[in-house]
C-alpha cells in the first residue's frame, strides 16, 4: 500500500498558497453534532497537498486517503481547537484525498473555513504539537507554548492548574476543605455520584447554588472523552437532600456552581460522595466559594503527569509556621511516599519551579499534606501547575 509522509505545521497562518481545491473547502459553520464531508479528490499531479481549518468552536478533523477516489485506504485524525488556525501540509503519495469535519463541541459554530490546496511546493517539518499519526513521518521542530496547551494547540497535552485551601489545620491533614486526611482516594469499584448542600438555599428556586457541574474520572481512571474534552455531569441541587447523578465514577478533581440564585454563590457547604460508600467524600465546595478548593489530584489513565511549579502560603492573621510534604501513591500500593517537603511561616510563603517537573505515572495519586503546624486553627493554601502529557 502506498503511505502519506506527513509533515504538519499547527500555526496562525492567514493565507494558504496553491491551487484551492473546492470539493474541499467551505465557509458554512456547522450545528452542533453536524459534519462537513468533501469529495474525492484527484492530486497525483501534485506534490503537496495544504488544509487549513479555522472554527470558533471545538471539534475533529479527518483526512480521508484513497487510492482509487472510492474506498478509503487509510485517514489521519486531528482535535480542532477553538478560535486557533489549523493548518497541515502533507506530501503527495496517495491518488485522492477528501476532508472530514465533525462540530462535536456541544454549542452551533458561527465561523467555519476550511480551505484545501494544492501545490508543487515541497514538504515542511512540523512543531511537537499533536501526536504523529499511523502513516505519518513528522520532525519536531519547535517547543510548545504553555498558553497554546492550555487552549487545547497540542494533542495529548493538558496543564492542570490547582487551587487549594484548608481553613483550619490542627495537626496533620490533607490541604482540602473536608478536614483531615483527603477521603477522596478509594481502591474499590468505581460507583454512583451524589451531590447535596449543607443549606436549602442551594436549590432550583433558592437564592444560593442551583446547578452544579461536576469533573470526574470513569471506572477506568479516565478523565477526557476520545475527542479530549473533560468528562463531567451537571447536577440540579435540592439543598440539603442529596441527589443521585447516575454517574458511575472512581475519582473527582474538580467541582464548580454552574448556576445560582440571587446570593450568586453556594450558600451553604456543597458535598459530592459516593452514593453507597458514602464514606468516600470527594470534595466539599465551602459555602461562598463557587468552586472546589482540592490540592489532591490522580494522574488519569493512559497519561504520565510533571508537576512543574508549586506554591503555598500561611494565611494567618498572626504568627504561624507549618511543615509540609508533597506525597505520591503509586497506583496498586497503600502507601504515600515523600517526594518533596517544605516549610511556610505567617511571613514567608514558598514558591518553586522545578526544572523537568516531578514526574508521575498514570492512576498515581497526589496529595499536599501539612505534616504539623505549631499553632491550630492555621489557614494553608496551595497552588500548582501540573503537565499531563498522553503516554
Amino acid at each position: 500500500m502506498r503511505t502519506l509522509i506527513l509533515s504538519i505545521l499547527l500555526l496562525a497562518c492567514s493565507v494558504v498558497s496553491g491551487a484551492e481545491v473546492g470539493s474541499n473547502s467551505t465557509t458554512s459553520p456547522l450545528a452542533n453534532g453536524s459534519s462537513y464531508t468533501g469529495e474525492w479528490q484527484t492530486v497525483g499531479d501534485y506534490s503537496s497537498l495544504t488544509i487549513k481549518v479555522t472554527s470558533d468552536q471545538a471539534g475533529i478533523l479527518q483526512i480521508d486517503f484513497s487510492n482509487d477516489c472510492i474506498t478509503e485506504a487509510n485517514d489521519l485524525d486531528f482535535v480542532l481547537a477553538a478560535n486557533i488556525p489549523d493548518v497541515h501540509r502533507l506530501v503527495v503519495t496517495s491518488n485522492c484525498f477528501r476532508v472530514y469535519v465533525l462540530n462535536n463541541s456541544g454549542s452551533d459554530q458561527t465561523v467555519l473555513t476550511i480551505e484545501s490546496r494544492l501545490s508543487e511546493a515541497g514538504p515542511i517539518t512540523t512543531p511537537f504539537s499533536i501526536d504523529v499519526q499511523q502513516d505519518s513521518d513528522a520532525l519536531p521542530v519547535r517547543n510548545y507554548s504553555e498558553l497554546e496547551i492550555m487552549v487545547g494547540g497540542y494533542s495529548g497535552n493538558n496543564i492542570i492548574s490547582k487551587y487549594a485551601r484548608n481553613p483550619d489545620v490542627d495537626a496533620a491533614e490533607d490541604i482540602w476543605n473536608g478536614g483531615g486526611d483527603y477521603t477522596g482516594f478509594p481502591t474499590t469499584s468505581a460507583e454512583e455520584f451524589q451531590v447535596f448542600s449543607s443549606s436549602t438555599a442551594d436549590t432550583v428556586a433558592g437564592t444560593g447554588a442551583q446547578t452544579v457541574r461536576v469533573y470526574y474520572y470513569n471506572s477506568d481512571y479516565e478523565m477526557v472523552d476520545s475527542s479530549g474534552n473533560f468528562l463531567y455531569f451537571d447536577v440540579t441541587l435540592n439543598g440539603t437532600t442529596a441527589v443521585n447523578s447516575g454517574i458511575t465514577g472512581i475519582r473527582i478533581w474538580r467541582a464548580k456552581v454552574l448556576t445560582s440564585g440571587s446570593g450568586q454563590v453556594n450558600a451553604g457547604n456543597i458535598t459530592i460522595r459516593w452514593r453507597t460508600t458514602t464514606a468516600a467524600i470527594f470534595a466539599v465546595m465551602p459555602a461562598t466559594y463557587g468552586q472546589t478548593a482540592i490540592s489532591n489530584f490522580t494522574i488519569p489513565s493512559g497519561y504520565t503527569g510533571y508537576i512543574k511549579r508549586y506554591s503555598a502560603s500561611m494565611d494567618d492573621n498572626s504568627t504561624n509556621r507549618a511543615e509540609l510534604a508533597i506525597k505520591v501513591r503509586d497506583f496498586g500500593s497503600n502507601t504515600f511516599r515523600l517526594t518533596r517537603s517544605f516549610v511556610i511561616t505567617t511571613d514567608n510563603d514558598i514558591e518553586r519551579g522545578l526544572y523537568g517537573g516531578i514526574e508521575l505515572s498514570e492512576k498515581t495519586d497526589l496529595v499536599f499534606r501539612a505534616t504539623s503546624v505549631q499553632n491550630a486553627n492555621g489557614i494553608v493554601s496551595v497552588s500548582y501547575e501540573l503537565h499531563l502529557v498522553k503516554n
